[in-house]
């Protein structure tokens, strides 16, 4: 049973202390906090905290939500929100679908009354100004035909584990579809160690209506190292309500996603989805996909768990989008004569990075492919990753007795489930959690996040870790893209720290970048100036980055720059160094109302690059003197 599983009780104590160490939230509140970057393939969610309730009769109703997904609302018109159930109790706690099904009603109550009642935003706006924002926005929007809410999307996340069905139809809320989703403990484990959780498609289920007919091409054999694979026909009809349901979570490990009809494949295969649906079969390359456990009975599949479509992304898009667009006209379009050949292999879940790689390399010709398409396998990645196995530092095995010490390291986990899998390997050793601390993993959204903080692009980081992460690879790519330009001749270690190449300085400081934004997220959470002026706003993730990135411009302002070598060489940063203090007392001005314009009214406007120009051109003072021992010239900076 998972609820005995170690690992998953392990999780649990640390999820507890995590939330312990956000003292600035209700312990709901900061289940979210913790992981809205864990379901970031749901959506670009933002905390959106409210709680209230009304007096109906003798019983209470709850209106309650703890985030939103503006961009899904802005790009396809359906609102997402989510809402937490948390417990803290040191024993894994089972729930089911009639506990749970309350927290679905909290959040349709809360989107209902923001739908019926005008007067409720401004009722709310002192003490919930971001669920005021949204209830207006909400109001707006169901109000506008020609841009409507097409669908509501309910996440409950909870510390639980959840027994029953983890996607629900629910009662329509003023004539909305509601769609529900849960995402219990075991899940969150699964998003926090391996990038994702299990989805399951169960072709038995009614809603389906067929399996998919298949042959097995290879049986497979762990002793000569082979896949299983299969070759099968599954029907436009089906294809069509599989991509339905989970839409882009089918498409994770794709290194193109949708095109939206922009190549001439894509135009070619709407023109013979609406014209001639018998050819579709012969016209098409098919799709080839990766499963990490497939139930075959009768030569059918009635069973799929973590399907993802490798390569086949618009062949799947262009049946999905024809279909909708023929809905949304009024018109009728019969998919079930459309046939698509599909390829399936069964992958393990800790080498598939690897090998979805590989197949959508070899498998792909309708469109050409870059090598920065692909990118956990980029050269950029490979290189991180091999500096992080190789670079440490050496520290002090306790505080008191410095002359023992060991060599810690920080774990670049350039595909999710690395660390999982390497900790949890015999043959690497039992000091593997002595050398990388499970603190000092760094995975690439989270390298993402600070390279571009510290690069002045706060605005996009605050778009989301997804977002961010797709900004930063096209950057990465179009600077180090070809493997024959400085720092991909050769994996250098400790060679050429010239600022040429990704080598040791480089990786020092990026871990240096994320010494500094982990030791400001953790204080500005403490500050009493934070606590008056964050009330329903949860603008903390805005305030570290924005702080950060204005300290590195007014130190670029005066031809200066953090010595990101003496903070490696620390491996910490004290909360009393000046570089703490110099970014709290600017995260303390842009926390200020009376600040304006640069005054942090809320996440959406922390999204934008005319905010970031605001603050840019403010001039705020930092005492270059206290800053002496951790600032250097841009002179010198090149000869550390």
């Amino acid at each position: 049973m998972i609820k005995h599983d170690p690992s998953l009780w392990s999780y649990m104590m640390d999820l507890h202390e995590k939330v312990a160490e956000l003292q600035e939230f209700e312990d709901n509140s900061a289940l979210f906090e913790i992981s809205k970057d864990l379901i970031a393939a749901e959506g670009n969610f933002d905390s959106c905290t409210y709680e209230g309730s009304l007096d109906y009769g003798a019983i209470p109703i709850t209106l309650r939500i703890e985030g939103v997904d503006r961009e899904s609302l802005d790009k396809e018109g359906i609102l997402q929100v989510a809402i937490t159930d948390y417990v803290d109790i040191e024993d894994i706690v089972d729930t089911d679908q009639s506990k749970i099904a309350q927290f679905f009603q909290h959040a349709t109550n809360y989107v209902r009354r923001a739908i019926l009642e005008p007067q409720f935003a401004n009722d709310i706006l002192d003490d919930y100004p971001a669920a005021s924002d949204l209830a207006n926005l909400i109001q707006e929007r169901y109000h506008d035909s020609s841009n409507p809410i097409y669908g509501i999307h309910i996440i409950v996340i909870t510390n639980r584990l959840f027994q029953g069905d983890f996607d629900l139809e629910l009662q329509p809320v003023e004539g909305i579809p509601v769609r529900g989703q849960v995402i219990d403990l075991h899940q969150l484990e699964q998003l926090e160690n391996y990038g994702q959780s299990d989805l399951i498609i169960n072709l038995e289920d009614d809603k389906f209506g067929e399996k998919i007919p298949v042959l097995t091409a290879v049986a497979g054999d762990s002793d000569s190292n082979t896949y299983e694979s299969y070759v099968g026909v599954i029907s436009g009809d089906l294809l069509f309500k599989i991509y339905q349901e989970h839409q882009l979570k089918l498409l994770e490990s794709n290194v193109r996603v949708f095109l939206q009809f922009k190549g001439d494949a894509n135009k070619g295969m709407l023109n013979t989805i609406q014209d001639r649906p018998n050819m579709f079969f012969a016209y098409n390359n098919g799709i080839t996909a990766t499963v990490e456990d497939v139930v075959i009975e009768d030569g059918h599949i009635v069973k799929l768990t973590n399907f993802q479509i490798v390569n086949g992304a618009q062949t799947t898009g262009s049946i999905y989008t024809a279909k909708m667009n023929a809905d949304q006209e009024g018109q009728e379009l019969d998919l079930s004569s459309i046939k698509v050949q599909i390829k399936l292999t069964k992958v393990d879940r800790i080498k598939a990075p690897e090998l979805v790689s590989e197949i959508s390399q070899y498998s792909n010709t309708q469109n050409k492919l870059n090598a920065s398409d692909f990118s956990a396998n980029h050269p950029y990645h490979l290189v991180m990753e091999q500096l992080s196995r190789t670079v440490g530092k050496e520290i002090p095995v306790t505080k008191d007795d410095k002359n023992k010490v060991k060599i810690v390291k920080h774990f670049y986990e350039r595909s999710n489930g690395q660390y999982e899998y390497a900790k949890n390997d015999p043959e690497i050793g039992t000091d593997f959690k002595i050398e990388y601390p499970s603190a000092n993993k760094v995975n690439k959204q989270d390298l993402a996040r600070y390279i571009e903080t510290f690069e002045g692009r706060p605005y996009q980081v605050m778009r989301g870790a997804q977002n961010n992460f797709r900004d930063f690879a096209k950057r990465i790519s179009d600077h180090w893209g070809d493997p024959g330009k400085p720092g991909f001749s050769n994996v250098i270690v400790d060679a050429n720290n010239d600022h040429t190449g990704i080598n040791s300085h480089y990786y020092k400081e990026c871990i240096a970048k994320r010494i500094i934004y982990k030791a400001v997220d953790k204080e500005i959470a403490k500050q009493e100036w934070y606590k008056e002026n964050s009330i329903g706003r949860n603008i903390k993730a805005a305030l570290v980055v924005y702080s950060i990135a204005k300290f590195v411009e007014e130190l670029k302002n005066k031809e200066l720059v953090i010595n990101f070598n003496k903070i490696w060489e620390d491996q910490s940063l004290d909360v009393a160094s000046p570089v703490i203090l110099e970014i709290l007392g600017i995260a303390e001005v842009l926390a200020d109302p009376d600040a304006d314009p640069i005054f942090i009214t809320s996440t959406e406007k922390a999204k934008t690059q005319t905010y970031w120009n605001l603050v840019k051109a403010q001039s705020l003072l930092i005492d270059q003197q206290s800053l002496k021992d951790y600032v250097v010239t841009v002179t010198d900076e090149k000869n550390l």
